[in-house]
């Protein structure tokens, strides 16, 4: 089923009202009207690290996996596995939450190394 045109789709194909004022912005928002419902998985990794198989085998509950960052050092803030941003690690009424820090250009977000 079509969605039906809003009063500001039909600003923006007009011209009226406020908002951008050029075509390309124009676009923009209507891309962006497009897309705002779709979700985007949001995940923080902590580090990662190369194992060989064998180590994998010996893993066992209370195992240790020691990681190159040091403790406090900022964590990837990645989007869809895309590395988009930085942050520390902040607690929320027992809950975790990441303080971003940092974010990547638009566009130049990179896969975790």
């Amino acid at each position: 089923m079509a969605k039906s045109a809003t009063k500001r789709d039909r600003e923006l194909e007009t011209g009226e009202g406020p908002g951008p004022s050029t075509p390309g912005d124009i676009e923009d928002e209507r891309v962006l009207s497009v897309l705002s419902d779709i979700p985007i998985r949001v995940s923080v990794q902590l580090d990662h690290k190369l194992v060989t198989v064998v180590e994998v085998l010996d893993l066992k509950v209370d195992s240790i996996v020691k990681l190159e960052r040091s403790a406090g050092e900022n964590v990837d803030l990645l989007l869809e596995g895309l590395v988009a941003g930085n942050g520390e690690i902040v607690v929320i009424d027992d809950m975790m939450g990441l303080r971003i820090t940092d974010l990547a250009q638009r566009g130049k977000a990179a896969r975790p190394q």
